[in-house]
């Protein structure tokens, strides 16, 4: 239901539930998680490192459906996700 059409205590729920950038307040133990779950392995190119990230395959921070997750070190991530910001349709 686009937003325009919410009453203000379901628009109030939904900004609760989400913090800065558009990721929701449980993202941090998410994320913990899923590193844990891969062994803290990048899915990509398989390095092992206590500093891989979990990434939003569809660049929707919101979206932490476990389909678009992925683990992956620091380079594969940089590839995965340009500076220029996701691709325009």
């Amino acid at each position: 239901m686009p937003y325009r059409y919410m009453d203000k205590t379901e628009l109030e729920r939904i900004r609760q539930q989400l913090v800065a950038g558009g990721y929701p307040l449980y993202w941090p133990e998410l994320s913990d998680l899923m590193k844990e779950e891969k062994d803290y392995t990048c899915e990509i190119c398989g390095v092992q490192m206590l500093g891989v990230l979990v990434h939003h395959k569809d660049w929707n921070p919101s979206n932490c459906d476990l389909d678009n997750l992925q683990v992956l070190c620091s380079k594969c991530h940089a590839f995965a996700q340009p500076i220029s910001g996701p691709p325009r349709s």
